[in-house]
């Protein structure tokens, strides 16, 4: 298993500073481990950023999430 930072960002249409929320977790499958966190209707967008870091940004209901996972 690989372990990973992740910094998870809430964004709502009310407030311009994001909730934030640091963690690490063990995964073999980033996507696997998304699938629990992306509803069925909402949109989603995988990069990876030049210092290798793997972000997901998800919008739905007005609501961006954003979950950028760095390997430790």
């Amino acid at each position: 298993m690989k372990e990973y930072e992740l910094l998870c960002e809430y964004y709502d249409t009310c407030s311009l500073k994001p909730t934030t929320s640091l963690k690490e977790i063990e995964t073999d499958n980033l996507d696997e481990y998304m699938r629990q966190f992306i509803p069925q209707n909402a949109a989603c967008t995988c990069t990876t950023t030049p210092e290798g870091d793997i972000v997901y940004d998800i919008m739905h209901a007005g609501i961006r999430k954003r979950y950028q996972f760095t390997e430790l």
